[in-house]
């Protein structure tokens, strides 16, 4: 294990030295709140929550579950046979800067044959945002039932998987996520909701400042492990500048799409690995978010440089 002072000269010194240490503070926190309210069933959001699984795997605990899901597909599944264009309208937002093929992978859609596509002129250099409202009317009526089926078959999965796990409505859940915006919980939240009556409490690793107004506004309990500890104004907005990279320190490689990525892929990956078996050795779950903090927090970028330029393919 490395010092605070020692050089850190690649990605799995960092992950060694600061995310894991992170990672491992910030299960260790959400797992003294989940006791403090009485919460019944823990659900950690996958991929996002991805590397959060070599520390849970080391100290598992009952009543915690994973489910697969983006924030896009989370609000695919609340789509209504009765709403269908209206519900994929609302959530076309989400194509901004896509092409057609990337807004079927992205949302978990099967995607049509090249034809078809090509067709519908549909080409890869076609780039859905701004401006181009003729052509999300043209894929919204195109495409919708393909929509629609997707969204009952990932409904239907996430039914399943909370059903079986024992949740029951009533209940108190609560939803684990990364950050750094309360839209992954909450959209979440709200197709869970739609499928059992049960309350909901979300925790995130940072909430930017926008969405620390959001969850205060949301319908549900939401609370930051960044906000718990306290971190001072200056230092969130160093923070917040730098989100790309903290995105890269904290959430696995393709964390936005909905489809479970390994946790055991590239240097960084790694040295969380390597932190996660020191405490399993040492039989308990401890760590620190304070030398990721101190990274992010200064103004300089000597402690991040393990990060630019890390090959995440």
């Amino acid at each position: 294990m490395l010092n605070e002072s020692d050089t850190l000269t690649s990605a799995r010194d960092f992950g060694r030295a600061r995310s894991g240490p992170a990672l491992a503070a910030y299960l260790n926190w959400v797992r003294s709140e989940v006791q403090s309210y009485s919460i019944d069933r823990v659900v950690f959001v996958e991929p996002a929550c991805g590397w959060l699984q070599a520390f849970v795997q080391a100290f598992p605990d009952r009543g915690e579950l994973w489910l697969k899901g983006s924030e896009e597909q989370f609000k695919l599944a609340e789509i209504q046979h009765n709403l269908i264009e209206e519900s994929l309208a609302s959530i076309s937002i989400g194509f901004n800067g896509l092409n057609a093929r990337q807004i079927f992978s992205h949302y978990g859609v099967p995607a049509p044959a090249d034809h078809v596509l090509a067709d519908l002129q549909l080409t890869e250099d076609l780039r859905f945002g701004f401006g181009q409202e003729e052509l999300t009317h043209r894929f919204v009526r195109a495409f919708k039932w393909d929509f629609y089926r997707a969204a009952n078959r990932l409904r239907s999965g996430l039914y399943k998987r909370l059903v079986g796990s024992g949740l029951r409505p009533g209940m108190q859940v609560a939803v684990v996520d990364m950050g750094w915006t309360s839209g992954l919980v909450d959209s979440c939240e709200r197709v869970i909701r739609s499928m059992l009556d049960v309350n909901v409490h979300g925790f995130s690793f940072l909430l930017t400042e926008a969405d620390q107004l959001i969850a205060r506004e949301a319908r549900f309990f939401f609370k930051s492990f960044a906000g718990h500890l306290g971190v001072e104004a200056a230092q969130a907005a160093a923070m917040e500048k730098r989100l790309d990279l903290l995105s890269v320190a904290m959430l696995p490689p393709d964390w936005r799409s909905g489809s479970p990525v390994s946790p055991h892929a590239g240097p960084l990956a790694a040295g969380i690995e390597d932190y996660a078996r020191l405490v399993a050795e040492q039989g308990r779950l401890s760590g620190s978010a304070g030398p990721l903090l101190e990274a992010f927090g200064r103004e300089d970028n000597d402690l991040l440089k393990p990060l630019m330029n890390l090959d995440r393919a």
